[in-house]
């Protein structure tokens, strides 16, 4: 077995997974992930396997505490799973990432804020559209009138990504 096969077997970090973690990174940034949250998130992907969180502590230089904050809020937004082996207590990470559930998650989220957007609008609308207004009252109507219209817009396009998504991955 050659040096790096070794290194790796111990739990380091080989320069394809730092590449890799470096990458998601720079796309967390974009995304305004922090820079933790896309270290964990990138070595859980990386990962052959179900990652444990010392693991991922090691890799990161950070704390296990500091891991668990960062993963329980990916958790909750169902970017990552949790899971335990048989007959260990420690905590393992894995994500479906790569397999279109997150991207089928993501578009009904944003579905749902349009629809959530697009129903206060129509209420707001329905319920002002006899009252005698103020000339700033008929400005604000505007951009209820506005936003209602961007939601429809958002909503056929949500639509149609949701059926390529569904098409690309099924």
């Amino acid at each position: 077995m050659n040096k790096t096969m070794e290194s790796e077997k111990k739990g380091n970090t080989s320069q394809l997974e730092k590449d890799f973690v470096e990458v998601i990174e720079e796309i967390g940034e974009i995304s305004n992930l922090d820079s933790l949250s896309s270290k964990i998130l990138g070595y859980i992907i990386i990962s052959q396997k179900p990652i444990s969180m010392d693991e991922i502590s090691q890799k990161t230089g950070y704390s296990i505490a500091s891991i668990f904050n960062k993963a329980n809020i990916m958790e909750r937004f169902g970017v990552i799973k949790r899971m335990k082996k048989p007959g260990s207590k420690k905590i393992y990470f894995f994500t479906e990432v790569l397999d279109g559930e997150l991207l089928k998650e993501q578009i009904q989220l944003m579905d749902k804020k349009i629809t959530l957007g697009k129903e206060g609008m129509e209420r707001i609308k329905e319920k002002y559209k006899n009252k005698k207004l103020s000339k700033e009252d008929l400005k604000r109507m505007e951009k209820v009138k506005s936003f209602l219209d961007y939601s429809n817009k958002a909503e056929k396009v949500i639509k149609k990504a949701r059926k390529i998504i569904e098409n690309e991955f099924s």
